[in-house]
C-alpha cells in the first residue's frame, strides 16, 4: 500500500471519529434539551475528509491529481463515470434510508 492510500485511509478513520464525536455531542445535547442551530452542518466538515479520503484512498494519487486525470480523460469516459458516480450515490443513499424506515422506525 503506498503512502498516499495509507493517508487516505488516515483521512477516512479521522473524519469518523469526527463524525461520530458531533453526532454523540448532538445527541447528548438533545438529551438536555438544548438545541444549538447549525450544529447538524457541522457534520459536513468531516463529510468531506472521508470523502477526500475515499478518493485517496481509491485512486492512490492528491486529490488535485485525481482532479487533473480525471479532466484528462475522453468527455464520453468522463460521462459514463459520472453516471455510475451519481447512480451509486443514490444507490447508497436509497439503501440508507431503507435501513432507517425499516429499523428505526
Amino acid at each position: 500500500m503506498n503512502e498516499q492510500r495509507k493517508a487516505g485511509f488516515d483521512w477516512m478513520v479521522y473524519g469518523a471519529i469526527l463524525f461520530a464525536a458531533i453526532a454523540f455531542l448532538m445527541q447528548w445535547l438533545h438529551g438536555k434539551d438544548i438545541h444549538v442551530p447549525g450544529l447538524g452542518l457541522a457534520c459536513g466538515i468531516p463529510g468531506a475528509l472521508i470523502m477526500a479520503g475515499l478518493i485517496k484512498l481509491a485512486t492512490g494519487v492528491p486529490v488535485w491529481q485525481a482532479a487533473e486525470r480525471w479532466g484528462a480523460m475522453p468527455s464520453w469516459k468522463q460521462s459514463l463515470f459520472g453516471l455510475l458516480l451519481i447512480l451509486a450515490g443514490v444507490g447508497l443513499i436509497g439503501a440508507v434510508i431503507a435501513v432507517y424506515v425499516h429499523y428505526l422506525i
